[in-house]
Protein backbone atom coordinates (compact mmCIF):
# COMPACT_ATOMS: atom_id res chain seq x y z
CA UNK A 1 0.00 0.00 0.00
CA UNK A 2 1.60 3.26 -1.05
CA UNK A 3 0.71 6.89 -1.64
CA UNK A 4 3.09 9.64 -2.67
CA UNK A 5 1.52 12.53 -0.74
CA UNK A 6 -0.68 12.16 2.35
CA UNK A 7 -1.31 14.65 5.19
CA UNK A 8 1.07 13.93 8.05
CA UNK A 9 -1.36 15.03 10.80
CA UNK A 10 -5.03 14.06 10.53
CA UNK A 11 -6.43 15.44 13.78
CA UNK A 12 -5.36 19.06 13.21
CA UNK A 13 -8.04 20.79 11.07
CA UNK A 14 -7.58 24.20 9.46
CA UNK A 15 -9.61 27.41 9.53
CA UNK A 16 -9.73 27.72 5.73
CA UNK A 17 -9.91 25.28 2.84
CA UNK A 18 -6.85 26.90 1.23
CA UNK A 19 -4.72 26.39 4.34
CA UNK A 20 -6.00 22.82 4.65
CA UNK A 21 -4.92 21.97 1.10
CA UNK A 22 -1.42 23.26 1.90
CA UNK A 23 -1.05 21.03 4.97
CA UNK A 24 2.33 19.29 5.35
CA UNK A 25 2.45 15.95 3.52
CA UNK A 26 4.62 12.87 3.50
CA UNK A 27 4.98 9.59 1.63
CA UNK A 28 3.35 6.33 2.67
CA UNK A 29 4.70 2.89 1.78
CA UNK A 30 3.34 0.20 4.08
CA UNK A 31 5.35 -2.98 4.56
CA UNK A 32 4.55 -6.06 6.60
CA UNK A 33 6.93 -7.91 8.92
CA UNK A 34 7.53 -11.44 7.71
CA UNK A 35 8.04 -12.60 11.31
CA UNK A 36 5.12 -11.15 13.33
CA UNK A 37 2.85 -9.54 10.72
CA UNK A 38 3.08 -5.99 12.11
CA UNK A 39 2.83 -3.12 9.61
CA UNK A 40 5.01 -0.05 9.27
CA UNK A 41 5.64 2.87 6.94
CA UNK A 42 9.07 2.44 5.35
CA UNK A 43 9.11 6.09 4.23
CA UNK A 44 8.21 7.64 7.59
CA UNK A 45 10.14 10.80 8.50
CA UNK A 46 9.75 11.76 12.18
CA UNK A 47 10.82 15.33 11.47
CA UNK A 48 7.61 15.99 9.53
CA UNK A 49 5.43 15.42 12.62
CA UNK A 50 4.76 18.48 14.80
CA UNK A 51 2.04 17.91 17.39
CA UNK A 52 0.58 21.06 18.94
CA UNK A 53 -2.45 22.42 20.78
CA UNK A 54 -4.58 22.30 17.61
CA UNK A 55 -4.16 18.52 17.51
CA UNK A 56 -7.43 17.05 18.81
CA UNK A 57 -8.26 13.35 18.60
CA UNK A 58 -10.96 13.47 21.30
CA UNK A 59 -13.60 10.79 20.75
CA UNK A 60 -15.71 11.37 23.83
CA UNK A 61 -18.55 12.99 21.88
CA UNK A 62 -19.61 9.51 20.77
CA UNK A 63 -21.72 7.45 23.16
CA UNK A 64 -20.16 4.26 21.76
CA UNK A 65 -16.65 5.48 22.51
CA UNK A 66 -17.67 6.75 25.95
CA UNK A 67 -18.89 3.24 26.76
CA UNK A 68 -15.48 1.85 25.75
CA UNK A 69 -13.77 4.59 27.76
CA UNK A 70 -15.81 3.72 30.88
CA UNK A 71 -15.13 0.01 30.43
CA UNK A 72 -11.36 0.63 30.36
CA UNK A 73 -11.58 2.89 33.43
CA UNK A 74 -13.32 0.04 35.25
CA UNK A 75 -10.58 -2.38 34.22
CA UNK A 76 -7.91 -0.04 35.64
CA UNK A 77 -9.96 0.41 38.81
CA UNK A 78 -9.98 -3.37 39.17
CA UNK A 79 -6.23 -3.47 38.61
CA UNK A 80 -5.46 -0.70 41.11
CA UNK A 81 -7.99 -1.45 43.84
CA UNK A 82 -9.88 1.02 46.01
CA UNK A 83 -7.00 2.12 48.27
CA UNK A 84 -4.23 4.64 47.63
CA UNK A 85 -2.64 4.29 44.19
CA UNK A 86 -0.70 6.27 41.62
CA UNK A 87 -0.81 6.33 37.83
CA UNK A 88 1.54 7.80 35.25
CA UNK A 89 -0.08 8.37 31.84
CA UNK A 90 2.22 8.91 28.87
CA UNK A 91 0.34 10.68 26.10
CA UNK A 92 -2.66 11.79 28.16
CA UNK A 93 -4.16 13.95 25.39
CA UNK A 94 -6.59 16.43 26.94
CA UNK A 95 -6.57 14.48 30.22
CA UNK A 96 -10.10 13.02 29.97
CA UNK A 97 -9.18 9.41 30.71
CA UNK A 98 -7.02 10.16 33.72
CA UNK A 99 -9.68 12.53 35.03
CA UNK A 100 -12.34 9.81 34.77
CA UNK A 101 -10.05 7.44 36.66
CA UNK A 102 -9.58 9.97 39.49
CA UNK A 103 -13.35 10.36 39.74
CA UNK A 104 -13.82 6.58 39.86
CA UNK A 105 -11.07 6.05 42.47
CA UNK A 106 -10.94 8.76 45.18
CA UNK A 107 -7.68 7.28 46.48
CA UNK A 108 -5.94 7.51 43.10
CA UNK A 109 -3.53 10.25 42.10
CA UNK A 110 -1.08 10.66 39.26
CA UNK A 111 0.55 12.57 36.43
CA UNK A 112 -0.19 12.97 32.76
CA UNK A 113 2.28 14.05 30.09
CA UNK A 114 1.34 15.29 26.61
CA UNK A 115 2.53 18.13 24.39
CA UNK A 116 -1.07 18.77 23.28
CA UNK A 117 -2.55 19.05 26.79
CA UNK A 118 -4.57 22.26 27.28
CA UNK A 119 -6.17 22.10 30.74
CA UNK A 120 -5.14 23.19 34.21
CA UNK A 121 -1.81 21.90 35.55
CA UNK A 122 -3.51 20.60 38.69
CA UNK A 123 -6.96 18.98 38.98
CA UNK A 124 -9.08 16.96 41.41
CA UNK A 125 -7.79 18.78 44.47
CA UNK A 126 -4.17 18.29 43.47
CA UNK A 127 -4.48 14.54 42.83
CA UNK A 128 -4.04 15.14 39.10
CA UNK A 129 -0.86 16.79 37.83
CA UNK A 130 -0.61 17.49 34.11
CA UNK A 131 2.41 18.53 32.05
CA UNK A 132 2.33 20.05 28.57
CA UNK A 133 5.42 18.16 27.44
CA UNK A 134 6.55 14.62 26.72
CA UNK A 135 8.04 12.27 29.27
CA UNK A 136 11.80 11.73 29.44
CA UNK A 137 13.97 9.25 31.37
CA UNK A 138 14.79 11.78 34.08
CA UNK A 139 11.28 13.23 34.59
CA UNK A 140 10.35 13.36 38.32
CA UNK A 141 7.09 11.42 37.88
CA UNK A 142 6.97 9.74 41.30
CA UNK A 143 6.55 6.00 41.85
CA UNK A 144 3.43 4.89 39.95
CA UNK A 145 1.63 1.61 40.45
CA UNK A 146 0.55 1.67 36.80
CA UNK A 147 2.21 3.25 33.77
CA UNK A 148 -0.54 3.86 31.22
CA UNK A 149 -0.15 4.72 27.54
CA UNK A 150 -3.13 4.60 25.20
CA UNK A 151 -2.74 5.13 21.46
CA UNK A 152 0.83 6.41 21.62
CA UNK A 153 3.21 3.56 20.78
CA UNK A 154 1.93 3.37 17.18
CA UNK A 155 3.25 6.94 16.70
CA UNK A 156 6.75 5.99 17.90
CA UNK A 157 9.57 4.97 15.55
CA UNK A 158 11.66 3.29 18.28
CA UNK A 159 9.38 1.39 20.68
CA UNK A 160 12.31 0.20 22.80
CA UNK A 161 13.41 3.77 23.53
CA UNK A 162 9.82 4.74 24.29
CA UNK A 163 9.35 1.87 26.73
CA UNK A 164 12.68 2.58 28.42
CA UNK A 165 11.55 6.19 28.91
CA UNK A 166 8.39 4.82 30.51
CA UNK A 167 10.56 2.85 32.94
CA UNK A 168 12.45 5.98 33.95
CA UNK A 169 15.84 6.01 35.57
CA UNK A 170 17.03 2.49 36.46
CA UNK A 171 15.07 0.99 39.32
CA UNK A 172 12.60 3.86 39.77
CA UNK A 173 9.51 2.15 38.36
CA UNK A 174 10.44 -1.48 38.94
CA UNK A 175 7.20 -2.30 40.76
CA UNK A 176 4.91 -0.65 38.21
CA UNK A 177 2.69 -2.48 35.78
CA UNK A 178 2.51 -1.25 32.21
CA UNK A 179 -0.82 -0.91 30.35
CA UNK A 180 -0.92 -0.22 26.61
CA UNK A 181 -3.79 0.27 24.16
CA UNK A 182 -3.01 0.43 20.44
CA UNK A 183 -4.70 -0.36 17.10
CA UNK A 184 -4.73 -3.97 15.98
CA UNK A 185 -2.91 -4.73 12.72
CA UNK A 186 -4.81 -8.04 12.54
CA UNK A 187 -8.16 -6.19 12.52
CA UNK A 188 -7.01 -3.79 9.82
CA UNK A 189 -5.86 -6.63 7.55
CA UNK A 190 -8.88 -8.84 8.21
CA UNK A 191 -11.32 -6.05 7.35
CA UNK A 192 -9.28 -4.61 4.48
CA UNK A 193 -9.28 -1.19 6.16
CA UNK A 194 -6.90 0.64 3.83
CA UNK A 195 -8.07 3.96 5.27
CA UNK A 196 -6.72 2.86 8.68
CA UNK A 197 -3.21 3.23 7.25
CA UNK A 198 -2.02 6.80 7.75
CA UNK A 199 1.15 8.74 8.30
CA UNK A 200 0.92 9.37 12.05
CA UNK A 201 0.84 5.62 12.73
CA UNK A 202 4.35 4.65 11.70
CA UNK A 203 3.98 1.15 13.25
CA UNK A 204 0.80 -0.93 13.62
CA UNK A 205 1.27 -3.99 15.82
CA UNK A 206 -0.06 -7.49 15.80
CA UNK A 207 -0.42 -9.08 19.24
CA UNK A 208 2.77 -11.06 18.63
CA UNK A 209 4.67 -7.99 17.47
CA UNK A 210 3.62 -5.92 20.49
CA UNK A 211 4.44 -8.72 22.92
CA UNK A 212 7.89 -9.05 21.37
CA UNK A 213 8.49 -5.27 21.58
CA UNK A 214 7.66 -5.46 25.29
CA UNK A 215 9.89 -8.48 25.85
CA UNK A 216 12.86 -6.68 24.31
CA UNK A 217 12.95 -4.27 27.26
CA UNK A 218 12.10 -6.86 29.93
CA UNK A 219 8.29 -6.77 30.11
CA UNK A 220 6.21 -9.94 30.38
CA UNK A 221 2.59 -9.75 29.19
CA UNK A 222 0.14 -10.77 31.92
CA UNK A 223 -3.14 -9.94 30.14
CA UNK A 224 -4.19 -9.34 26.54
CA UNK A 225 -7.67 -8.29 25.40
CA UNK A 226 -9.04 -7.31 22.02
CA UNK A 227 -11.33 -4.37 22.77
CA UNK A 228 -13.59 -1.85 21.00
CA UNK A 229 -14.96 -4.34 18.49
CA UNK A 230 -11.52 -6.02 18.42
CA UNK A 231 -10.03 -2.87 16.82
CA UNK A 232 -7.55 -2.32 19.65
CA UNK A 233 -5.06 -4.40 21.61
CA UNK A 234 -5.18 -3.89 25.39
CA UNK A 235 -2.04 -5.30 27.00
CA UNK A 236 -0.99 -5.38 30.62
CA UNK A 237 2.60 -6.28 31.46
CA UNK A 238 5.07 -6.40 34.29
CA UNK A 239 8.85 -6.46 34.37
CA UNK A 240 10.21 -9.98 33.91
CA UNK A 241 13.56 -11.41 34.91
CA UNK A 242 15.07 -11.80 31.44
CA UNK A 243 15.27 -9.50 28.44
CA UNK A 244 14.57 -11.20 25.13
CA UNK A 245 17.35 -10.68 22.56
CA UNK A 246 16.36 -8.43 19.66
CA UNK A 247 14.79 -10.18 16.69
CA UNK A 248 15.42 -8.67 13.28
CA UNK A 249 12.38 -7.30 11.49
CA UNK A 250 11.91 -9.18 8.26
CA UNK A 251 10.19 -7.14 5.58
CA UNK A 252 7.88 -9.05 3.27
CA UNK A 253 7.85 -6.10 0.91
CA UNK A 254 4.99 -3.76 0.12
CA UNK A 255 1.71 -4.52 1.75
CA UNK A 256 -1.35 -4.48 -0.51
CA UNK A 257 -5.06 -4.32 0.27
CA UNK A 258 -8.00 -4.62 -2.11
CA UNK A 259 -8.34 -0.88 -2.51
CA UNK A 260 -9.47 -0.60 -6.13
CA UNK A 261 -12.67 -2.61 -5.71
CA UNK A 262 -13.56 -0.54 -2.66
CA UNK A 263 -12.93 2.74 -4.52
CA UNK A 264 -15.14 1.60 -7.37
CA UNK A 265 -17.88 0.63 -4.93
CA UNK A 266 -17.88 3.96 -3.06
CA UNK A 267 -17.82 6.04 -6.25
CA UNK A 268 -20.68 3.98 -7.65
CA UNK A 269 -22.62 4.71 -4.46
CA UNK A 270 -21.95 8.42 -4.86
CA UNK A 271 -23.06 8.36 -8.51
CA UNK A 272 -26.30 6.51 -7.69
CA UNK A 273 -27.08 8.59 -4.60
CA UNK A 274 -30.28 10.64 -4.96
CA UNK A 275 -28.54 13.49 -3.13
CA UNK A 276 -25.26 14.49 -1.52
CA UNK A 277 -22.84 11.92 -0.13
CA UNK A 278 -21.35 12.72 3.28
CA UNK A 279 -18.62 11.02 5.31
CA UNK A 280 -19.56 10.75 8.98
CA UNK A 281 -16.53 11.11 11.22
CA UNK A 282 -13.69 13.61 10.78
CA UNK A 283 -11.21 11.46 12.65
CA UNK A 284 -8.25 9.70 11.08
CA UNK A 285 -10.34 7.18 9.13
CA UNK A 286 -12.61 9.81 7.59
CA UNK A 287 -9.79 12.23 6.75
CA UNK A 288 -7.77 9.41 5.18
CA UNK A 289 -10.69 8.15 3.10
CA UNK A 290 -11.54 11.63 1.85
CA UNK A 291 -7.95 12.22 0.78
CA UNK A 292 -7.56 8.83 -0.91
CA UNK A 293 -10.86 8.79 -2.77
CA UNK A 294 -11.69 12.45 -3.24
CA UNK A 295 -8.58 14.66 -3.11
CA UNK A 296 -10.21 17.31 -5.31
CA UNK A 297 -13.52 17.43 -3.44
CA UNK A 298 -15.77 16.18 -6.25
CA UNK A 299 -17.46 13.14 -4.66
CA UNK A 300 -18.19 14.04 -1.03
CA UNK A 301 -20.13 17.09 0.14
CA UNK A 302 -18.15 17.16 3.38
CA UNK A 303 -17.56 15.40 6.68
CA UNK A 304 -19.80 15.31 9.74
CA UNK A 305 -18.39 15.28 13.25
CA UNK A 306 -19.87 15.74 16.72
CA UNK A 307 -16.76 17.47 18.10
CA UNK A 308 -17.58 21.23 18.30
CA UNK A 309 -13.88 22.09 18.07
CA UNK A 310 -13.75 20.61 14.55
CA UNK A 311 -17.05 21.94 13.22
CA UNK A 312 -16.64 24.74 10.68
CA UNK A 313 -13.02 23.75 10.09
CA UNK A 314 -11.45 22.00 7.07
CA UNK A 315 -9.64 18.68 6.95
CA UNK A 316 -5.94 18.64 5.97
CA UNK A 317 -5.15 17.71 2.39
CA UNK A 318 -8.41 17.66 0.44
CA UNK A 319 -9.88 20.64 2.30
CA UNK A 320 -13.37 19.18 2.81
CA UNK A 321 -15.46 21.14 5.30
CA UNK A 322 -16.41 19.62 8.67
CA UNK A 323 -20.03 20.15 9.68
CA UNK A 324 -22.16 19.34 12.69
CA UNK A 325 -25.00 16.80 12.38
CA UNK A 326 -27.49 19.65 12.57
CA UNK A 327 -25.92 21.26 9.49
CA UNK A 328 -27.46 18.44 7.44
CA UNK A 329 -30.99 19.51 8.32
CA UNK A 330 -32.73 20.78 5.19
CA UNK A 331 -30.03 19.55 2.81
CA UNK A 332 -30.64 16.94 0.14
CA UNK A 333 -28.61 14.15 1.70
CA UNK A 334 -28.71 10.90 -0.26
CA UNK A 335 -25.98 8.79 1.39
CA UNK A 336 -24.10 8.86 4.68
CA UNK A 337 -20.89 6.82 4.84
CA UNK A 338 -19.95 5.54 8.30
CA UNK A 339 -16.23 5.06 8.87
CA UNK A 340 -16.29 2.73 11.87
CA UNK A 341 -18.66 -0.19 12.57
CA UNK A 342 -18.61 0.60 16.31
CA UNK A 343 -20.44 3.87 15.60
CA UNK A 344 -22.99 2.53 13.10
CA UNK A 345 -25.96 2.31 15.48
CA UNK A 346 -25.65 5.78 16.98
CA UNK A 347 -24.93 7.44 13.63
CA UNK A 348 -27.90 5.71 12.03
CA UNK A 349 -30.15 7.10 14.78
CA UNK A 350 -28.76 10.63 14.44
CA UNK A 351 -28.92 10.56 10.63
CA UNK A 352 -32.59 9.51 10.80
CA UNK A 353 -33.23 12.71 12.78
CA UNK A 354 -31.20 15.23 10.76
CA UNK A 355 -31.38 13.67 7.27
CA UNK A 356 -34.48 11.45 7.14
CA UNK A 357 -34.53 9.22 4.10
CA UNK A 358 -30.76 9.20 3.63
CA UNK A 359 -29.12 5.82 3.15
CA UNK A 360 -26.61 4.98 5.89
CA UNK A 361 -23.78 2.77 4.63
CA UNK A 362 -20.98 1.20 6.63
CA UNK A 363 -17.84 1.85 4.64
CA UNK A 364 -16.45 -1.66 5.05
CA UNK A 365 -16.95 -4.77 7.16
CA UNK A 366 -16.06 -8.43 7.46
CA UNK A 367 -17.58 -9.30 4.13
CA UNK A 368 -16.77 -6.01 2.43
CA UNK A 369 -19.05 -2.96 2.14
CA UNK A 370 -22.39 -3.44 3.86
CA UNK A 371 -25.48 -1.34 4.49
CA UNK A 372 -26.83 -0.39 7.88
Amino acid sequence: MEQAQVPVLLHAPFATAQAARQAPKGALEVARCGSCGSLWNRLFEPGLIRYGESYDNSQGFSSAFRAHHEERVERLAELLGEGRSAVLEIGCGKGHFLGALFERLPGCEGSGFDGTYQGAPSTHGGRGRFHRRYLTHSEPAGHPDVILSRHVIEHVVDPSAFLRAALGTPGRHLGARLVLETPSAEWIVRHQMFFDLFYEHCVLYTAEGLEHALARVGFRVTRHERVFGEQYHWMEAELGMRITPPRAIQSSGRFALGRQAFEDHIRALARRSPGETWLWGAGAKGVTLANWLDPEGRWFAGLVDQNPAKQGMYIPGSGHRICSPEDLIGRKVGTVLVMNPCYLEEITATAARVAPGAGVVLSIGKEGPVSG
